[in-house]
This record gives C-alpha cells, sequence and structure tokens, in this order.
C-alpha cells in the first residue's frame, strides 16, 4: 500500500488514534462519505445510512433488519479502514 503525507490543520485529536482514515466511498453503493455524518464514533452514509464503527470498519446496520435475499446479495459491508499515525505534525497512511 503507497504511503500518503497529509499536513493535518484544525484538527486536535487527543490521540494519533483519533484519526481515522477509511476508504472513500460506502462499500453499499459506492456513496461519497465526506458527504456523510459522524455520529458518535461512527460515519453515517449519506445514501443509505449505514453507519461505520470508525475504529475498526465494522457496519453497525442492525442485521436483523435484512430480508434473507438482501444478506445474501450484500455479504459483508465493511468499511475498508487503514493504519495512520503522527509524524512531526503530518498525518501518515498506510503501512
Amino acid at each position: 500500500m503507497a504511503r500518503r503525507r497529509h499536513q493535518a490543520r484544525g484538527i486536535e485529536p487527543t490521540t494519533p488514534a483519533s484519526w481515522p482514515a477509511t476508504a472513500p466511498t460506502c462499500p453499499h453503493e459506492a456513496a461519497r462519505l465526506a458527504d456523510g455524518a459522524i455520529r458518535g464514533d461512527a460515519l453515517d452514509c449519506p445514501l443509505h445510512h449505514y453507519l461505520f464503527d470508525l475504529r475498526t470498519g465494522r457496519n453497525l446496520y442492525p442485521w436483523r433488519v435484512y430480508p434473507r435475499w438482501k444478506r445474501e446479495e450484500v455479504g459483508c459491508l465493511d468499511l475498508r479502514t487503514f493504519p495512520c499515525r503522527e509524524e512531526s505534525g503530518w498525518i501518515l497512511v498506510g503501512s
């Protein structure tokens, strides 16, 4: 995985773990997650309101509301996450 460097401006997390790095689109129907909302420790997809844990990427949408055909169709809908760390004022994303 390539490493990308981004200067953090206006973000003051308490620990480097506070900086979530995720895929830019929802795994369900590729909605742009930058248009979503942060709700506590979760990211709310703007298209169908799937919720993803920002620390793990785990889909928090309640599976019990899916009909069987939908569970079989979509399978796992976890959001891809990437390790990150702070180094000299920069957030390093990737391995």
